[in-house]
């Protein structure tokens, strides 16, 4: 309530502050003391030509008064003056220099009429987004403020006319919304570019009222066919529902308000037949506001379910403004006619005692209110505390989650006489939970229909959405084909601002609307709802958690058991290695393999990712490559394969580098290809390093050809590959162990044997990381031919 207060007050102080400036920067001018349209119609006059309202001038006198006025200054002016049965008057009258604040006074009723319309647009824009019924009523304040522009300055008009066949246009377009059909969009331009052109001919022909008077004719003409047949088919939804009810009593609101819209146009178009331009400005006022509620009725209020919507707060602040007022009221009456007290002779000593007293006890009577419309819409009704009280016990009991939705879903529909009740939830919330048999129903969480949910912060009702567009058209169709009359938000007690699931409750049997109490039940309700569904996660989530631990502990298990290294057969080379997963299952990939006597084939790779799933590739990939090799396959076909069978069976989803090569133990020439890999290194018995970072594009990406690189290992050489892994192993900080952490162990380490030197670096990383967990898998491969 306090953001509408809030809304409605910013409303106010952006239209009297444009108000202002606006009519700041009008230059003052001179003209007669009559307000009239180009046909000569008078609009407003000033108080002491109060006879000629409602009757047209002469234009030809006017302008014609103007010249003269032109050579002589003050001059008295005849102008013809003609009523509505063409009797002549003869007026005389002084052009007069326009004070604006007398302006602001004569046309104060127009200007409210456009700060009201102004105030309702930003309110359906606010409350329900509502943009085209928005538009419609920004442009009838435009037409309103625009109207008052011209009749006092005699400017503006083009904007007036654009304006006035832009609601012309709308109000067309209604029709399709009245019937519940999509406004056809594919007009917009034209109706627009139409608009601007008239607007654009008026302001060529300012001095031309006959050009003006035609064409303002046409738009009035374009408003009354367009009002009647939106009459008409509203006409014929009446007819077709015979049962009066709150859709029924909308349309027949519709049609009142459209039935005051009717009567502009037929008072220009048909020289007034009802005699309604004679009357005080204050009526035109009341028809107004007359056609503004039953208006906002017909295309917003379904029922008093808006203004209840979390409405204790409203329904407390609506009680507690009204007994202030009414206090105030009853003392002043008290004390001045029946005590005789004059305590209201300095009004400012009153007002500021009793503004004391009602701040004093402002809050106390808040709680007092509150309590009383909870106690009399909610608590005395047994049925409902009752229910309430049964689905609390439920939430906590030790039984599955089925029976517990169940039994709400049961003991709400007795309660509340209701058609169904449904908990709406995103797709990917519980995947892999079976929720058939439960009043589940998934939506996926990509769909516009979930964002607006997922982000909605009250209440949404069906009904108020049948006359939208886009994706209130879209929401409308999704809600009343499942028969659902109002869906309450589940808020996601993690994220406040956003709900985790949405209860749809259908249409009550009876037809009735819900009660404050039920509202009220309903909210409670969805609250227990958000405390089920997170009872549910957690156990969900666990589940989840101990089936994903024992997939991995089989798979490791697995891992284990088939991805083993052959040893090699020669006793002329020396091996060490680690690999250390950072899960269960490790995404790097490292093989040795005896190919004969003389040759080894070494092997290491990084799938993208760790875990479960790179696990099965890293097996697949071990499979492929030692099933090439039997066949003798060069290193070249190996990797093109490898490249080929990823992109094949992933897409380019999964990737993966790996630097591959075949050893010669006999001469030390080590035949290699590098896909993306880390550069690999040759580390010498004297510390000195050389480093081959020349690679190629890794594999899964894009097909490539492959090229073999070569180089020697003599023995007082230590040949050296890792993974990233070692790398980007963090310690404290975030601090990164790093390539120059890398080089400087093994200078500080070059006489170590091949054995040797991964479980030093081990070591070296275990107190890097001083026990923090590792982010990726990290593998070493050292290796050293004997003499």
């Amino acid at each position: 309530m306090r953001n509408l207060f809030v809304v409605i007050a910013t409303s106010i102080v952006f239209f009297v502050t444009f108000t202002t400036v606006f009519l700041g920067i009008q230059d003052n001018i001179y003209r007669l003391p009559v307000y009239f349209l180009p046909n000569g119609q008078i609009m407003n006059v000033d108080p002491k030509y109060k006879e000629y309202w409602g009757h047209k001038i002469s234009i030809d006198d006017v302008f014609y008064a103007k010249d003269l006025n032109s050579k002589f200054n003050f001059a008295e002016h005849e102008v013809r003056i003609y009523s509505k049965n063409d009797k002549l008057k003869i007026g005389n009258f002084f052009f007069i220099h326009i004070n604006k604040t007398k302006i602001v006074r004569l046309f104060l009723i127009d200007i409210i009429a456009s700060l009201i319309s102004f105030i309702i647009a930003v309110l359906f824009f606010y409350s329900i987004r509502d943009n085209y019924i928005f538009v419609f009523f920004i442009t009838l304040s435009g037409l309103l403020f625009t109207n008052f522009l011209y009749l006092a300055f005699e400017q503006y008009f083009s904007f007036l006319v654009f304006l006035l066949y832009i609601i012309g246009f709308m109000l067309w377009n209604l029709s399709y919304r009245f019937r519940g059909k999509e406004i056809p969009t594919q007009w917009t331009i034209p109706q627009i570019i139409t608009s601007c052109i008239m607007g654009f001919i008026v302001q060529t022909e300012m001095d031309n009222y006959e050009i003006q008077v035609r064409i303002s004719a046409i738009g009035l003409a374009l408003i009354f066919v367009s009002t009647l047949i939106c009459i008409f088919w509203n006409l014929i939804d009446i007819i077709r529902d015979k049962n009066i009810n709150d859709i029924s009593k909308r349309k027949i609101s519709l049609l009142f308000s459209l039935s005051i819209i009717l009567i502009v146009p037929i008072m220009f178009l048909f020289s007034d037949p009802l005699n309604l331009l004679k009357l005080d400005r204050y009526f035109i006022l009341v028809f107004f506001l007359a056609f503004l509620g039953s208006f906002i009725f017909g295309t917003y209020k379904y029922s008093f379910v808006p203004m209840q919507i979390f409405f204790s707060p409203t329904a407390i602040t609506l009680i507690l403004v009204g007994s202030i007022v009414g206090s105030y009221s009853f003392v002043v009456l008290l004390l001045n006619k029946f005590i005789h007290l004059q305590i209201l002779s300095d009004t400012r000593y009153f007002n500021i005692f009793f503004l004391f007293i009602a701040i004093f006890y402002l809050i106390p009577l808040k709680n007092t209110f509150r309590t009383l419309v909870n106690y009399w819409s909610f608590i005395k009704n047994p049925q409902l505390s009752s229910s309430l009280d049964k689905i609390n016990l439920l939430i906590t009991s030790p039984i599955s989650v089925k029976s517990v939705v169940s039994t709400i879903n049961k003991s709400m529909l007795d309660t509340m006489n209701v058609t169904q009740i449904t908990i709406l939830i995103p797709g990917d919330q519980f995947p892999n939970v079976d929720l058939r048999n439960i009043n589940f129903t998934r939506i996926s969480s990509n769909s516009d229909i979930w964002n607006y949910f997922q982000n909605s912060k009250e209440v949404t009702v069906t009904a108020h959405l049948a006359y939208g567009v886009g994706l209130r058209q879209k929401l409308y169709n999704y809600l009343s084909d499942m028969e659902i009359q109002i869906a309450f938000p589940i808020r996601d007690t993690n994220q406040k601002r956003r709900n985790k699931a949405i209860l749809l409750i259908g249409e009550k049997i009876d037809k009735q609307n819900f009660s404050l109490g039920e509202l009220r039940y309903i909210r409670e309700v969805s609250r227990l709802t958000s405390m089920l569904l997170d009872n549910y996660t957690l156990l969900a989530d666990e589940i989840e958690k101990k089936k994903i631990q024992k997939k991995l502990q089989l798979a490791s298990i697995l891992d284990h058991t088939l991805n083993l290294l052959d040893q090699p057969i020669s006793n002329k080379i020396d091996i060490g290695y680690f690999s250390i997963p950072a899960v269960e299952i490790s995404g790097d990939y490292m093989d040795i393999i005896n190919i004969n006597h003389d040759k080894i084939a070494i092997f290491l790779g990084d799938v993208s990712g760790h875990g479960l799933g790179t696990g099965y590739i890293v097996t697949a990939i071990k499979s492929v490559i030692r099933e090439l090799l039997s066949s003798s396959a060069s290193l070249e076909t190996i990797f093109n394969e490898i490249n080929n069978f990823l992109m094949m069976k992933y897409g380019g989803n999964e990737f993966m580098t790996l630097l591959g090569g075949i050893l010669d133990i006999s001469t030390g020439q080590f035949y290699f290809i590098n896909a993306g890999h880390p550069n690999l290194i040759i580390l010498d018995d004297n510390g000195d390093m050389e480093f081959y970072s020349k690679t190629q594009r890794v594999l899964g990406i894009l097909s490539t050809d492959y090229a073999l690189q070569e180089l020697k290992i003599l023995p007082t050489q230590k040949l050296i590959l890792y993974s990233d892994g070692v790398t980007e192993t963090f310690g404290e900080a975030d601090s990164m162990f790093g390539e120059e952490s890398l080089n400087d162990f093994l200078k500080m380490n070059p006489g170590k044997s091949a054995s040797e030197l991964p479980l030093l670096l081990q070591e070296r990383l275990d107190m890097f990381r001083k026990g923090k967990d590792l982010s990726d898998d990290s593998s070493f491969i050292a290796i050293k031919l004997l003499s």
